[in-house]
C-alpha cells in the first residue's frame, strides 16, 4: 500500500540505544480484543470494539542498529476493509531521544493538535488526514504482508481510508499509532482518482460537501476522547479503564 506515513528506520535517535529488549511474537490472522501489547515498555495499544485480526508485521533497523516493530490490524465488513490499526514501537530504548516529528509540522492535513514536539524530549501530537490505499513497491514490510493477506482472503479495500494518526515519543520511547477507517462503508462515493491530492478528502475539497465535513467533525471529536487510551495505554493501564 502506498501511504503518508513517517519512515521510522531513519535517523530517528539523536544516540545508539541504551537497552534492547525482545520482540513481541504474534502470528498473521491471530485475533485480538481490547489491546495488543508490544514495544520496549510493553505498552498496550487500545483497540476500538470488536474484533482485530493481525494482517501484517515486521521489524525494521535504522541507521544506528536500533530496532522497531509494527503491525498492521485490521477489521472487515463483506469482505471489505472498514478498519485498520497501524503502529510502530520501539523494541530497543534511546539514549539521548528521537529527532522532532515531522507529521507534528504539517500543514496540508485536515486537523493537527500538538502538544509537544522537541528533538530529543516529549513529542505528542495528533494528526487528521487521508491516506491512499494503492500497493506500492517501497511498502514496508508490514504492508507487504498486509496486502498479501487481503489479496489472498479476497478483501477488497478503498481508495482512501481516513487516519488518525497519534505520535506518542518521550526520550526513551517511540510510538507511532495510526487509526483508519473506510468512509465508503459510512455512505461516500469512492474517489475517482488514486492521487492524494485529487482526493475529495483533501483540505482543499473535503468543506465543499457539508457531509464530509461533519465527518472530520465528528472524527476529531473522536480522535479527542481517545487520545485518553492511548495515553493510559502506554501507563499499561487500560485493564482499568476499558
Amino acid at each position: 500500500m502506498k501511504k503518508l506515513v513517517l519512515m521510522v528506520v531513519v535517523s530517528l535517535f539523536l544516540s545508539a540505544c541504551v537497552t534492547t529488549q525482545q520482540k513481541a511474537e504474534y502470528t498473521q490472522g491471530q485475533e485480538f480484543e481490547d489491546f495488543i501489547v508490544a514495544g520496549s515498555r510493553e505498552v498496550q495499544i487500545p483497540l476500538p470494539e470488536g474484533k482485530w485480526v493481525l494482517a501484517g508485521q515486521g521489524i525494521e533497523t535504522n541507521d544506528v542498529s536500533t530496532r522497531f516493530q509494527s503491525f498492521v490490524l485490521i477489521q472487515t465488513e463483506n469482505d471489505v476493509l472498514s478498519k485498520i490499526v497501524n503502529f510502530t514501537v520501539s523494541i530497543d530504548q534511546a539514549r539521548w531521544g528521537y529527532v522532532f516529528g515531522k507529521i507534528c509540522e504539517r500543514k496540508d492535513v485536515l486537523f493537527v493538535e500538538k502538544k509537544g514536539n522537541y528533538a530529543g524530549r516529549s513529542q505528542d501530537c495528533t494528526v487528521i488526514q487521508h491516506w491512499v490505499t494503492t500497493a506500492g513497491s517501497e511498502d514496508p514490510q508490514e504492508w507487504i504482508q498486509a496486502d498479501r493477506y487481503m489479496d489472498e482472503n479476497l478483501i477488497s479495500r478503498p481508495k482512501n481510508i481516513l487516519v488518525t494518526q497519534y505520535r506518542k515519543v518521550t526520550r526513551e520511547h517511540y510510538l507511532n499509532l495510526v487509526y483508519g477507517a473506510n468512509p465508503e462503508l459510512d455512505g461516500f462515493a469512492a474517489p475517482v482518482s488514486d492521487e492524494w491530492e485529487m482526493s475529495p478528502w483533501h483540505k482543499d475539497r473535503y468543506l465543499k460537501s457539508p457531509d464530509r465535513e461533519k465527518y472530520v467533525e465528528d472524527l476529531i471529536g473522536w480522535a479527542k476522547e481517545w487520545d485518553a487510551k492511548v495515553d493510559a495505554g502506554i501507563k499499561r493501564q487500560l485493564a482499568s479503564v476499558n
